[in-house]
């Protein structure tokens, strides 16, 4: 037995989770789960980021709000700091939440951002389920 190395060019991965025979759902310091295949000679295979982007709301707003916005936060420029991913920080555990490791319906992230998201897994996209903040 060899074991098997897949470098990504993700940050640092903190929980790895079987979710299937094959499948592996992987995250940590990038905030977005990801799916990663084992094949029959043990190589390792990223598939796909499982997070969709969040449907940004871009809108109007006046340049006295921009600058009571600034202002509130101290900053001298308007920022969006927000991450297009649920976790706004480290996905720190991923967990089963419904079935088994050969068979995981859904499965449960939980981040330093202290929000747990529930993910309905299909063998080819992954949207939550639900969040839970």
């Amino acid at each position: 037995f060899s074991p098997s190395q897949l470098k990504t060019e993700f940050l640092p991965l903190l929980s790895v989770l079987f979710i299937s025979e094959n499948s592996v759902v992987a995250a940590g310091h990038d905030c977005c789960p990801m799916l990663f295949r084992c094949d029959d000679g043990g190589s390792l295979t990223f598939v796909s980021k499982l997070d969709l982007p969040k449907a940004s709301i871009t809108r109007n707003i006046s340049a006295m709000e921009r600058f009571r916005n600034m202002d509130k936060r101290a900053t001298t420029e308007d920022r969006n700091t927000a991450l297009e991913t649920l976790h706004q920080n480290s996905i720190t555990q991923v967990s089963i939440y419904e079935g088994d490791q050969s068979d995981c319906r859904k499965f449960c992230t939980t981040g330093i951002d202290g929000a747990m998201t529930i993910w309905d897994f299909k063998r080819t996209t992954c949207p939550p389920a639900e969040d839970q903040t």
